[in-house]
């Protein structure tokens, strides 16, 4: 019997960690009108911020969660009926990918499938996944891999910033952040993510204050234990730099991963977002 752990692409974990921990992934779906890319597969991270700046004015993209069948295909290519499959996804509050994947797990009765809401989004659910495929190869059973995937849900924090809340209002991910709509003039919204659903933080003014600010915030609830960080972005490297650099100042790392916000999160945070999320 094997443990097999899947996840969906909006993860945004690094290809190189996903093939050293043999975490397989299914990938939603990114449209530019008629056009249509599985992301991370077809359309990688950097080649979506460029569509998405030259098509801004005349379309802007939509995303779609996977089909029940694309799970059921993935589970039948990875793994036996005597196998147990660990599937972590995208919160079901921002996307049918959970949904998508129960409704797969119905229609392989005969299988031992597992399905998590993550209840959060981006590298914060890659780390849930990473933690999940380092406890199967340290030889946990399903059962603590479950039990310890639940646990680090309650110790997770992913806050982000975003330039503008246009595309999360334009994706209908906007959340509670609604309420800011309209006051911005400029000013830079913190954002985090509260039982998988978007929460406005604070509103700064200037993107170095903001980035200083949604780490005070971070500081608040972690302090100076040793942790993970996962640093998203789909901006400037400039940016991505010093956010990494004021990081490194303030928290007791035991591990960076960077890698930029993949293309189903980028139609939501758009260009220019920062995001860091702590473990």
């Amino acid at each position: 019997m094997t443990v097999h752990i899947v996840t969906d692409s909006t993860c945004d974990l690094p290809n190189e960690i996903l093939e050293e921990l043999n975490i397989h992934y299914v990938p939603l779906n990114v449209h530019f009108g008629e056009e249509g890319y599985k992301d991370k597969l077809e359309l990688e991270a950097n080649d979506f911020y460029k569509k998405l700046i030259e098509n801004k004015e005349s379309i802007h993209p939509s995303t779609s969660q996977p089909s029940p069948g694309d799970f059921v295909s993935k589970y039948q290519e990875i793994a036996n009926e005597e196998d147990v499959i660990i599937s972590i996804h995208l919160s079901s509050k921002l996307s049918g990918t959970y949904q998508s994947a129960n409704l797969a797990k119905d229609m392989l009765p005969n299988y031992d499938i597992r399905v998590v809401d993550s209840e959060t989004a981006s590298i914060a659910m890659g780390l849930l996944v990473i933690k999940a495929a380092l406890e199967k190869d340290k030889g946990a059973s399903s059962s603590e891999i479950l039990e310890k995937i639940e646990k680090s849900k309650n110790e997770i924090t992913l806050n982000f910033l975003v330039d503008t809340l246009e595309y999360l209002q334009k994706g209908g991910r906007i959340g509670k952040a609604q309420a800011l709509v309209g006051t911005l003039l400029d000013i830079k919204p913190i954002l985090t993510l509260t039982d998988g659903q978007i929460t406005p933080l604070e509103k700064v003014r200037n993107k170095k204050k903001a980035i200083r600010k949604m780490l005070d915030f971070l500081y608040e609830e972690k302090g100076d234990q040793p942790v993970t960080v996962g640093v998203l972005y789909s901006g400037s490297k400039e940016e991505r730099n010093f956010l990494i650099d004021q990081i490194k100042q303030k928290f007791n790392c035991k591990k960076i991963i960077d890698h930029p916000f993949g293309s189903v999160i980028g139609v939501h945070v758009g260009p220019d977002a920062l995001g860091v999320c702590l473990l």
